[in-house]
């Protein structure tokens, strides 16, 4: 009864292996074109910002972070492979933290408790966005592009308007 049990294993860790070897060889990524781009806020760049496009007809969606000119390269399936073809709407989003005022980043505050204990409690800051609320969501932002073979450089001027 080994034997057979030996055997079944073997054939069972084979067609394992053998299904785990067709499962990778699907239909690969579809192709993209290179996206690259600026983003400004009221003319100034907008260092940090995440830049995101999404295929109106469906598929993956391309995402970049914007260096300190604001400057942006999209990556779908690969670093900065750029996005499918196809008309994409486009959000931008960026969160800082403000800190409260008084308090420098890293300083710590004692609140008094009910009891009249202290406990020291980190000021982190409150988190808020440095884009306005419109270009932070797909049907508002108002940005959208069409990704094809001969792509020019994105200018994305938004506004606090």
């Amino acid at each position: 009864m080994g034997f057979l049990s030996d055997q079944v294993s073997v054939w069972m860790l084979a067609g394992i292996c053998l299904f785990g070897s067709l499962a990778g060889c699907g239909q690969a990524n579809p192709s993209t074109f290179p996206v690259t781009g600026q983003v400004l806020l009221d003319g100034q760049p907008l260092e940090g910002a995440a830049v995101m496009l999404k295929p109106v007809a469906g598929g993956s969606n391309g995402y970049g972070v914007a260096d300190a000119e604001g400057r942006f390269e999209i990556t779908t399936y690969r670093q900065s492979d750029g996005a499918i073809p196809g008309e994409h709407r486009i959000i931008v989003t960026l969160e800082k933290v403000v800190q409260p005022v008084g308090v420098e980043p890293g300083e710590e505050d004692e609140e008094g408790l009910d009891d009249g204990m202290e406990l020291a409690v980190s000021n982190q800051g409150e988190v808020i966005s440095a884009v306005p609320s419109r270009y932070t969501n797909f049907e508002t932002s108002g940005l959208t592009v069409v990704v094809g073979p001969d792509n020019e450089s994105l200018q994305l001027e938004l506004t606090n308007e």
